[in-house]
């Protein structure tokens, strides 16, 4: 995911774990952002769907840019850090694909509450 909620208990005993979990993420997040094409491929190992279905397998590269997009914005911000902007686009493309469903569109303002407000 893009953001995990913590109380701050757990923040203060386990901070050396957390902050381990967090770089390991960003690392991760930063691979994905660069090569979207190798994130769909070793999805491949785990979604049997990807690998008989051109068409998922094509959606799956859809979703993996613009989830690229949204973690690393305008590059002006470190990849994994979350602005409420930079969810709308994401948001949009969902909506677009119908992977919302029926429902309202959501503002992002409505889902999305970083750390720093």
């Amino acid at each position: 995911g893009l953001g995990d909620v913590y109380k701050r208990q757990l923040l203060d005993s386990r901070r050396q774990d957390l902050e381990t979990a967090v770089k390991a993420s960003i690392k991760g997040m930063t691979a994905f952002v660069k090569d979207p094409d190798a994130a769909v491929e070793a999805t491949k190992d785990h979604m049997d769907d990807l690998k008989v279905d051109q068409t998922q397998a094509a959606r799956a590269r859809e979703v993996a840019v613009a989830t690229g997009k949204l973690v690393s914005g305008d590059g002006s911000h470190p990849i994994g850090s979350v602005r409420v902007d930079d969810f709308t686009p994401m948001i949009e493309f969902l909506a677009s694909h119908k992977i919302l469903g029926d429902k309202k569109t959501p503002k992002a303002a409505d889902v999305c509450v970083p750390l720093t407000q």
